[in-house]
């Protein structure tokens, strides 16, 4: 492994016998990888971008109630809002990154001032320095991120988002890096520290877990900023909850018999 120092430039090789790669999305090491053959890879950009706004705390309370998630879907586009523990909240916008209504065609204060007028109405003057923090901050960008095998000469191994990045919209992108890592700790066990075979088994175990919720976040995207606004939409998932209570409510009666 060859590591620069970002404030001197100086280069440091280290050997190493097995090493676990947990660099996140845009992994040195794993792109390091497609430099040798058998290395399948995939990398899929979402149409969209994000950015990061705040709704300040007011008297040290919240703007908001703090116990749901805020969501403003707009079909085309999506807000989002979540609590902090000092009373703000962060807002995320996700926008196409080009187009009518986009990042790219939003670039003065009066257009953004303009937009948010016209589709957050209730949210616009929550927002701190909006015009400001809008055209400073800077825009993420969203991928999907699929390689494989994660493993590479029996000693090295990618976890976590370079192994599995997904788009943010399921909310389990955290906890897959911690499930990979509650995975491959009782199959060291098992197997010994025999390292060929802890790889093999961890990664046969994790991988169609990680597709599936890969798929699922983005399905949940296109709910979240279209399907959540349709009132049958709305209707289904008030009928899947009321489902799930009468069932709920008719297995604790048969375990009380």
């Amino acid at each position: 492994m060859r590591f620069r120092n970002k404030l001197t430039g100086q280069l440091q090789e280290v050997g190493f016998d097995i090493a676990f790669d947990a660099e996140g999305i845009w992994s040195a090491a794993r792109t390091s990888l497609l430099l040798h053959p058998y290395i399948n890879y995939a990398q899929h950009y979402l149409d969209y971008d994000y950015k990061e706004l705040t709704i300040p705390a007011v008297g040290g309370a919240y703007a908001l109630p703090k116990e749901a998630l805020h969501l403003w879907p707009r079909g085309a586009h999506l807000m989002i809002a979540l609590p902090n523990p000092d009373g703000s909240f962060t807002c995320t916008l996700f926008l196409p990154h080009r187009g009518e209504v986009s990042f790219d065609s939003l670039q003065t204060p009066d257009k953004v001032q303009a937009f948010f007028r016209r589709e957050f109405p209730d949210a616009v003057d929550l927002i701190e320095h909006l015009e400001e923090h809008f055209l400073h901050h800077p825009v993420g960008k969203l991928a999907t991120v699929k390689i494989s095998p994660w493993t590479f000469d029996d000693k090295f191994l990618l976890i976590g988002d370079a192994a599995h990045a997904i788009i943010p919209f399921y909310g389990q992108g955290l906890n897959c890096g911690f499930e990979d890592c509650s995975v491959a700790e009782p199959v060291h066990r098992i197997t010994s520290r025999n390292w060929p075979a802890i790889f093999a088994s961890y990664e046969q175990m994790r991988h169609l877990n990680t597709d599936a919720v890969a798929e699922l976040s983005q399905d949940n995207f296109v709910e979240l900023r279209a399907n959540v606004a349709d009132p049958v939409f709305r209707r289904k998932r008030e009928l899947e909850t009321l489902l799930e209570k009468r069932i709920l409510e008719s297995s604790l009666q048969n375990m009380q018999w």
